[in-house]
């Protein structure tokens, strides 16, 4: 089981690649280039870099679905892209809040 973090984390970038799968021309648009910007200046130490060069090479790619499998895999490198995730920043507050109740309600049911 997953904790609470982790679902919240998983249940974010599958409502966003939900997102992406509705409007494909989002991977490359200026929100996500900006998150990554911003996650990079305040990502400290080694650890998350390698992630953060695999984020830079998904999204150029522009390939929804292959961000999908990665983003979205059950083992550790899937929640290490999940952690250093830029898509996020595509829900607007509604959904961000919605996936925040989900993950709760999740988590208090187990």
């Amino acid at each position: 089981m997953l904790g609470t973090k982790e679902n919240r984390q998983l249940l974010m970038n599958e409502a966003a690649v939900d997102v992406l799968r509705r409007n494909p021309e989002l991977v490359g648009s200026s929100i996500l280039t900006r998150s990554m910007d911003s996650t990079r200046q305040h990502t400290s130490g080694t650890h998350y870099r390698p992630y953060l060069d695999e984020w830079d090479a998904l999204l150029h790619s522009r390939d929804v679905e292959r961000i999908a499998a990665a983003v979205l895999a059950d083992d550790e490198h899937g929640r290490a892209l999940r952690v250093t995730s830029p898509l996020g920043f595509l829900l607007s507050d509604v959904q961000r809040k919605g996936v925040i109740r989900r993950a709760i309600g999740i988590c208090a049911a187990t």
